[in-house]
């Protein structure tokens, strides 16, 4: 179980923490949650389910885009259906009685966070992370050094990143490269060498977009090698075993054996191996597996591994200067931690010069400030907070405003890790409420938004109309013999919900 990032809280203390709100007098409490993504479903989850300690719980989600789940749409791998399957949990909370979804409705332009305050008796931020962190070396704003988060946000059809503009440059960068490097080694970075190294008409029958269906099976015909490059070594590799599995069933996946075979891993790494336990050595089992070059199936590609490789400097092609022609990176070392943490990669003074005509950078994503108001740390990229209380630069809680998912801890975990931070988020709330910290009114919040969104011109979606939206993409997707057709633009949306 994780851990907030402002505070330490132990599993005891946060039983403790839970148990202690659950015999106070009942009152109903209207609630704001900023974010239809995991966070944002799971916390109306936990406070659907706690009701029994108040009287009334009215729950209005907001989400920016009229569609709601948020990175289970656009951030899921289009081949991991089953993940996605968590919609229909979602599904059936956004269908109770006490629950009202608001799409296309955007904090700081429709509605401001302290209107929003004024209006409800809590206020939950879970909004995600809409940004993502840069590596700020020489040649970043090369053509061809990508974000992996926009790649995948442009395969996944959200509709900022599926513009003529963006279809046209991945094309032109996709089918003029022989080499891609990927910059990370996390889910992402895995999710991205997959879907350019897998034959397109594996993916077809998915929801991956029409734009990418199009540039994958047209474009994607000289790319050859995709290298997958990490700071540091097997051992602390971010990637799940899950995701390291597909790609060893693709046959795609290659490993140098003096980088993961047992006789070289080095000491430190031996160490945090055998702490770690069995999950960790059955992962690095897995990939001491792919150490010879595959055969390679028919329009599969070559997926590498590379691991101790730290990039200081992105360098222009020579016979097009305005585009990445190679990565130089230094070599790193594995140390020990002094504070007990994982071993860190350190420079050793060597470096080397890696070709590539194609970069994404996949080093983290990072949430943003989307109202001044909202108390924020910058270099952190999350809302400031103790156990889910928003507070301030003085650390003092702001009354009634709460925050869960990664704006609370940083872009950690899997879609399940927002159920543990959503349980703690409800606990502060429900503690709160039972000491009359956060008081309840006899206002009808969601009128009152209503009334709001209307005087300014704001064309809201409710969850009925964006189920219309769901039932036009899955009848288009029929057509094609896909799991559904995604609509790509927030315009095209509209139409579809309104008539």
């Amino acid at each position: 179980m994780f851990r907030s990032l402002c505070s330490s809280f132990s599993l005891s203390n946060k039983t403790n923490h839970i148990a202690s709100v659950l015999s106070y007098s009942k009152r109903d409490l209207n609630i704001c949650i900023v974010g239809s993504g995991p966070a944002g479903f799971y916390t109306a989850k936990q406070l659907l389910q706690k009701e029994s300690n108040v009287d009334k719980v009215d729950v209005t989600i907001l989400e920016k885009l009229p569609t709601p789940y948020g990175l289970v749409r656009y951030g899921v791998a289009p081949d991991h259906p089953e993940v996605k399957n968590v919609q229909n949990d979602f599904d059936s909370i956004a269908s109770d009685s006490r629950v009202k979804f608001l799409g296309n409705v955007t904090l700081g332009k429709d509605v401001r966070f302290k209107e929003l305050s004024e209006m409800f008796d809590v206020v939950v931020l879970t909004y995600g992370a809409d940004s993502e962190r840069s590596l700020g070396i020489n040649g970043e704003s090369l053509k061809g050094v990508e974000s992996a988060r926009e790649f995948v946000s442009w395969y996944n059809g959200l509709p900022s990143h599926t513009t003529p503009e963006t279809f046209n440059r991945y094309r032109q960068l996709i089918e003029t490269s022989k080499k891609a490097v990927i910059i990370g080694q996390g889910n992402v970075a895995l999710d991205v060498a997959r879907i350019l190294a897998r034959p397109i008409d594996t993916l077809k029958c998915y929801d991956l977009t029409s734009q990418a269906i199009n540039i994958l099976e047209n474009s994607n015909k000289t790319l050859e090698h995709i290298l997958v490059v990490g700071r540091r070594g097997p051992v602390q590799i971010a990637a799940t075993t899950k995701e390291l599995r597909e790609l060893t069933k693709l046959n795609c996946l290659y490993i140098d054996p003096t980088q993961v075979k047992n006789e070289y891993i080095d000491e430190n790494s031996k160490e945090q191996l055998e702490k770690e336990g069995r999950a960790k050595q059955r992962l690095v089992q897995l990939l001491q597996t792919a150490t010879e070059k595959p055969t390679l199936d028919k329009d599969t590609k070559l997926v590498q591994l590379l691991f101790f490789r730290n990039p200081v400097e992105f360098i222009p092609s020579k016979s097009d200067p305005s585009r990445v022609g190679s990565i130089k990176f230094e070599i790193t070392l594995i140390e020990k931690d002094p504070k007990g943490g994982e071993p860190k990669a350190v420079g050793s003074g060597i470096f080397e010069e890696i070709e590539c005509d194609l970069v994404f950078e996949s080093i983290g994503y990072k949430s943003v400030q989307a109202d001044t108001d909202i108390p924020f740390d910058q270099k952190r990229g999350v809302v400031l907070n103790e156990f889910g209380r928003v507070i301030n630069e003085n650390s003092q809680v702001v009354k009634g405003t709460y925050v869960c998912g990664w704006l609370k801890r940083g872009p950690s975990g899997v879609i399940l890790s927002n159920i543990y931070d959503a349980e703690e988020t409800v606990g502060s709330i429900l503690s709160d409420y039972s000491e009359s910290k956060i008081s309840s009114s006899t206002v009808d919040s969601y009128s009152k938004l209503i009334a709001h969104l209307q005087s300014k011109s704001t064309q809201y979606i409710t969850f009925e109309q964006y189920k219309k939206l769901e039932r036009h993409e899955t009848e288009e997707g029929v057509k094609t013999g896909k799991i559904r057709e995604k609509v790509l633009s927030v315009e095209e949306m509209l139409n579809v919900c309104f008539n």
